[in-house]
């Protein structure tokens, strides 16, 4: 059986993780019906209740906390952003 290990983002700070989710959620209330933007930010905030969020989904490496707070949705660093 395989199991999953959470690590928790080692690039953000509690606060950071905070401020984020706002933006995620005030971008995903604009959104009234599904789409694929709107599923992005629900997937970021999966990832955030799963203490995953930060955290390159591809090479599993601490997205930097100003691409975030770009680009908060963002499940990819730049590098795996790249080839995806």
């Amino acid at each position: 059986m395989r199991t999953t290990t959470v690590i928790p983002p080692r690039a953000l700070t509690a606060a950071q993780l905070r401020e984020l989710r706002r933006d995620i959620e005030r971008e995903q209330a604009r959104f009234a019906s599904p789409d694929a933007q709107h599923d992005r930010y629900a997937d970021a905030l999966r990832r955030m209740d799963l203490g995953t969020y930060g955290l390159c989904v591809k090479c599993q490496e601490p997205i930097p906390f100003e691409r975030l707070a770009v680009m908060p949705e963002t499940p990819f660093c730049i590098t795996c952003r790249s080839y995806a």
